[in-house]
Parts: C-alpha cells; structure tokens; sequence
C-alpha cells in the first residue's frame, strides 16, 4: 500500500457528516401528514443518524493503524495524546466557551440554549455519561458532543491495549467488545442510555479496528482486492437488511440493539470496500471531489451545525426551535447549512490546518508508515 494518504478516507467522513447535517435538519421538519409524497420522500433518511456510527468506524480504523505503526516505539503514548489533543480541543473549547458566554451574557437565546448540562462535563467529556442519567441530551447546540465524548474516553484505555496486546490477542479482544456492546445495548434502561454511553457504542469502534487489523495482513488485503463480487455481494445483503430497518424503525428509539450492529457492519463494509477499491462505485463516489471536501471540514461542521440552525432560524424568522413549515423555513434551514459550511471551511484553513500541520511533520518523523499503512486525516 502507498504512503500516500487514501483520499477516500475523507469521502467516507464527507458521507458520515452528510448524514449527520440530513438527520438534525430535517427533525425540523413540522406538519408531516403520515401517507403524504413528503411522508414518503423522507423514509431513506430515517436512518441518517448512523452517519455518526459511520464516523466511529472510520475512527477506530485510522487509529487503530496509526497505534500499531508505532506500538514498538519508546515514545508510544505522548506523540499520539499529543496529537489527539491538538486536533480536537483547540477547536472544541473555541466552540464550548462561546456557548458558555452567551449563556452570560443578558442576550434572547433560541431553545438551542435550554437546560445546559453542567459546565463541567463538557470541560471532561463527561456530557454523555449525565445524558445517560437524565435521559435528556441537555442543550441543542452542545447535545451533539456526546459521541466526542465516546471517542475520548475510546482514546483514555485503547492505546493500552495496542501496546501490550499481541495483534492476535487483539483481534480476540476487538471481537469480544464488539459482541458485549450489543448486550450492554440490549440490557440499557432507555433510548437515549443505549445511544450515547461509550461500552454501549464501541462496537462501531472495534469493528473499524478489527478492519485495520484484516487489513494490514498483506493475504487478506489480496483476497479482497481480488474478490470484488463477495465484497460486493456482501454490502448488498446489509443494504437490504438496512432497508428492513428503515420500514420498521420509525425514530431512534425503535432501533434494536441488534440494529445498530447490522448498521456498523454495513458501515465496516463500506470503509473496506473503500480502502481496497482503486476503480469502481465505491471508489468513486468516495474521490468525489465535494465529498472529498466535505469531508475534510468535517469536525467543524459537526461542532457548528445546530448552533448555526438554532440561530438563523431565531434571528432570522423569529423560530424559538427551529421549525420548517414552508418555503421560507426551508430557505433559511439551507441559508444555515451554507454557513454552517463557510465557518468551518475557514475554521479549517486558518485555524485547524495549521496547528495539524506540525504534528503531522512530527508524527511522520517519529513514525515511519509501514508499507501496509492505510493513511487518512484524523
């Protein structure tokens, strides 16, 4: 495999936000009557939060091969810490401290401001173990932080494993989590419980490990390069199980445990169809240059969206929550989406990129890549 990063790595997280931006807008939508062409047109996005399962998988791939380049080395945890931080809480803490200052501040607020967790939780990434117990995911504009959380607590313990684990011991291990989350998910006293805590999630995680692991064995990766069909074959057997899904699932809180396992396995197909794909559907789609994009903006998009939704549609229509009844709802539920856009893209360019850029140099001089590496952002 190349050193060269994969650029459908990025298509895969310009997917997963796509379907995050799908969800959390469209919940706005108000006055659908059921059997109605609108009732209809709206049925295949009634899974679009997945695409944070999408986002999970994809996470525990990239970090699962960028910990096993570098298990060997004496300087294992600082470098990666080191990195994780400076992705993720320059521009966390940017976004967490403006919530917190409007909340100061003698300003009218949407509804996306209403009963905030405790300052505290977000400064820890505790926010979805309180979730959990309240049942509640708190304020609008910082409920999407709880799956954050979940990969920051994934980052706490799994560097360990890496390290001391034989990569036989582990693909053990990356099965076992993978089966107990669908217990824990079966066991959990409420929706909200089986959705945001991290032992109730980390199949997602341990499948796009178990996917680094496949992958890396030099056989493996050949067979499936060289057996496109069975691949193929495969994601379309889960594609229809997912279409089972969508009928039966009206809302997230009628998706089964075993649900979210079918979803992550599709998802863990994807990205493996993905990484092995030179030319092909997947492959194209995923090199899709606004995909692509997307793609790379990702965590600002994530970290802005119900901000910018809640706010436009204040300010703009005067909406408390934001609420899509006719076309000038939807106009500026889109005029969101667009600055949603703008602000992250430059949030990349002039504040993400830059602190990346270092420790990037850093890690590739500290961490040669193997020549099975699958190399992404992240």
């Amino acid at each position: 495999m190349s050193k060269e990063r994969l650029p459908q790595f990025d298509g895969l997280r310009g997917l997963a936000i796509l379907l995050v931006l799908i969800h959390h807008y469209k919940i706005s939508i108000s006055g659908i009557e059921p059997g109605s062409l609108l009732a209809y047109l709206l049925v295949p996005t009634r899974l679009a939060w997945s695409g944070v399962d999408l986002f999970f998988v994809l996470s525990g791939f990239l970090i699962t091969g960028i910990l096993l380049d570098s298990r060997k080395m004496s300087s294992f945890f600082w470098p990666f810490y080191r990195r994780r931080a400076v992705r993720i809480l320059p521009l966390y803490f940017l976004c967490f401290g403006l919530f917190e200052m409007a909340l100061i501040l003698p300003l009218p607020l949407p509804s996306a401001f209403d009963d905030p967790l405790p300052a505290l939780s977000y400064a820890t990434f505790t926010q979805n173990i309180l979730m959990a117990y309240n049942n509640s995911f708190g304020a609008q504009w910082m409920g999407p932080t709880w799956s954050l959380a979940v990969e920051e607590q994934f980052y706490l313990l799994f560097p360990l494993l890496i390290r001391y684990c034989a990569p036989r011991i582990l693909a053990v291990i990356f099965a076992a989590i993978v089966a107990l989350a669908a217990i824990f998910r079966a066991l959990a006293p409420g929706d909200i419980f089986s959705y945001v805590l991290t032992p109730c999630r980390a199949d997602a995680l341990m499948l796009g490990a178990l996917c680094a692991l496949l992958l890396r064995d030099a056989a493996t990766r050949s067979f499936v390069a060289q057996n496109r069909a069975i691949t193929y074959a495969a994601l379309a057997v889960l594609c229809g199980g997912a279409g089972v899904l969508l009928v039966q699932s009206t809302k997230l809180g009628g998706m089964p445990s075993l649900g979210y396992s079918w979803l992550t396995l599709l998802y863990a197909c994807l990205l493996i169809i993905a990484a092995t794909e030179t030319r092909g559907p997947i492959a194209s789609i995923t090199r899709w240059a606004p995909l692509r994009s997307l793609g790379t903006i990702s965590y600002g998009v994530y970290l802005v969206h119900a901000g910018s939704l809640a706010l436009c549609h204040f300010y703009l229509l005067g909406h408390r929550t934001p609420i899509i009844t006719g076309a000038a709802d939807a106009a500026v539920t889109l005029l969101s989406g667009a600055i949603t856009i703008g602000i992250a893209a430059m949030s990349w360019r002039f504040f993400e990129e830059p602190l990346l850029r270092v420790t990037s140099t850093e890690r590739l001089m500290e961490a040669p890549q193997t020549a099975l590496s699958f190399r992404g952002r992240c």
